[in-house]
């Protein structure tokens, strides 16, 4: 470091040379919480499906370390240009952050996407059972990053101005800035070749959106885009799914009395619109029977809200199920108990659920052609 005559400035430079080396450290640190990623996917079949999945987990957490400390410490570094009060301020961004790295790996661990506004609930009602460990573990891991990040702090700051001659922060960050584009750039070649080992990696890692470029390719005439979209649907038709569903089989007592089941779907009906006020008879009517209202949507349209309330999974896993035609759990238990299922309603409506969520069924579906709202319901 060279020293100006101008203590602000001079301070500024060390806080900054500071922040980049702790900002390394804590690379290294999320590195190592982001391999429980790695343990909880299936990996790649191929060795270039491999060696990216390895390049990608460097590329982008070091992206992600590093941008969090361009947007908090980096600018904290000329607003408080205070030595201790901001590592004390850094190890405890740097704590939170980890933090919600690690809850967002255990949120993947059990629910196979990222942490996001609603899957709060999930992961609270998951620490009611025995999964709820984890956060026993983050309990131990708040104070225990803590304390490593202020150790980390101030063993940087003692070293930063040691490194007078063979320094190699140069290196290491041209390294992970390679490791960073190779992850978008191989993944451009990989979306428009449809090389799956590659494309099926997308969603391993969190705020992971990889750059793809079929509009660049095909305006300068490199791509086909109606050759791709059929390979992409030929594709799509002949490749084995690697959905497991479900992941075990159900073990029910079936009752010596079956009741019949209807549920009636009103499409873009908002749950809090179900009141004394807006819809007294059916407030009425729920107030008198079991009501359950611990059902999280998997999406805001009628089919993924459908899909989400009889597979129990998040919308984005409809097109594997689609395409296998794999009935819920639910309707194969009902076949074997003999019941029957009939779709009324709309026709356009019954046909779109008769091609995707009753796709698979075994047995004859009932289609009414009555399309009357009121005919149906007398």
């Amino acid at each position: 470091m060279v020293e100006t005559g101008n203590p602000y400035r001079d301070n500024v430079s060390r806080l900054i040379t500071w922040g980049h080396w702790f900002s390394f450290f804590n690379i290294i640190l999320a590195m190592l919480i982001a391999t429980r990623y790695l343990g909880a996917i299936s990996w790649p079949s191929t060795t270039l499906g491999v060696i990216y999945l390895v390049v990608s987990w460097i590329g982008h957490f070091s992206f992600l370390s590093f941008v969090t400390y361009l947007l908090t410490i980096f600018p904290l570094s000329f607003v408080l240009p205070k030595e201790k009060s901001l590592r004390f301020i850094s190890a405890i961004i740097a704590t939170l952050a980890l933090v919600l790295l690690l809850i967002d790996t255990q949120v993947f661990r059990l629910f196979k996407f990222h942490l996001n506004s609603q899957v709060w609930q999930l992961l609270l009602d998951q620490a009611q059972t025995e999964e709820g460990s984890i956060w026993s573990i983050i309990f131990v891991a708040v104070p225990t990053i803590f304390l490593l990040q202020l150790l980390l702090s101030a063993y940087v700051w003692r070293k930063i101005n040691k490194r007078k001659r063979r320094q190699y922060g140069n290196q290491v960050g041209l390294a992970l800035l390679v490791c960073f584009m190779l992850t978008h750039v191989v993944n451009s070649w990989a979306d428009a070749t449809l090389y799956q080992p590659i494309t099926m990696q997308r969603a391993n890692f969190p705020l992971s959106y990889p750059m793809t470029a079929r509009s660049f390719l095909a305006k300068h005439g490199w791509l086909d885009l109606d050759q791709y979209q059929k390979q992409a649907a030929s594709l799509h038709e002949n490749s084995d799914s690697r959905m497991i569903y479900p992941l075990r089989p159900l073990n029910v007592n079936a009752p010596a009395s079956h009741n019949n089941l209807l549920i009636v779907v009103l499409d873009s009906l908002r749950f809090d619109m179900l009141n004394n006020i807006n819809m007294p008879n059916l407030q009425r009517y729920a107030d008198q029977h079991i009501t359950f209202r611990n059902h999280l949507s998997g999406g805001n349209d009628d089919l993924m809200g459908m899909f989400s309330l009889f597979y129990g999974l998040p919308g984005h896993y409809y097109k594997d199920i689609s395409s296998d035609k794999r009935p819920p759990v639910l309707f194969d238990e009902m076949l074997r108990q003999d019941y029957q299922f009939g779709l009324f309603g709309a026709m356009e409506d019954a046909q779109k659920y008769r091609k995707s969520i009753l796709a698979g069924l075994r047995k004859q579906v009932f289609v009414s052609e009555q399309i009357d709202d009121g005919q149906l319901l007398s």
